[in-house]
């Protein structure tokens, strides 16, 4: 009976983990789906899963910011790029190969750079963006 039963429990493991890794890896395919083109007159966003193409005008870009992201396993680097509507586009380090040259890009088409900002969460874990409005 010990014997069985511990092989209940191994098995049950495995398929628990293997169910979160499969929920981890669906969610990020279904939200980190989207590439941008930084252009100095536009941001394009395509949406793989939707082929959704989005330009988002210069003119509706009030700035950027850079933040480090702290999770349990590691921190994570992140750009915040704000627009004049109030919305962001969050870019995450480890959802981009090409990660550490979104920065430099940003700047070079002339994109107003606000900073380094501390990660800060409200009451329903949601992030505090600094530059709301200040800029």
């Amino acid at each position: 009976m010990p014997e069985s039963l511990g092989l209940y429990l191994l098995l049950l493991f495995i398929s628990m983990l293997f169910s979160l890794i499969s929920f981890l890896f669906i969610r990020r395919l279904i939200y980190e789906t989207k590439t941008y083109l930084i252009e100095n007159d536009f941001i394009e966003v395509l949406n793989y899963l939707t082929t959704k193409r989005e330009i988002i005008n210069k003119s509706c870009v009030k700035g950027f910011s850079t933040t480090i992201v702290p999770y349990r396993i590691a921190r994570f680097k992140q750009i915040s790029i704000y627009l004049i509507n109030g919305d962001k586009l969050t870019l995450m380090q480890f959802s981009y190969f090409n990660f550490s040259k979104i920065k430099n890009v940003l700047i070079e088409n002339n994109y107003k750079y606000f900073g380094q900002e501390d990660f800060k969460t409200n009451w329903t874990d949601n992030q505090v963006y600094k530059f709301d409005k200040e800029n």
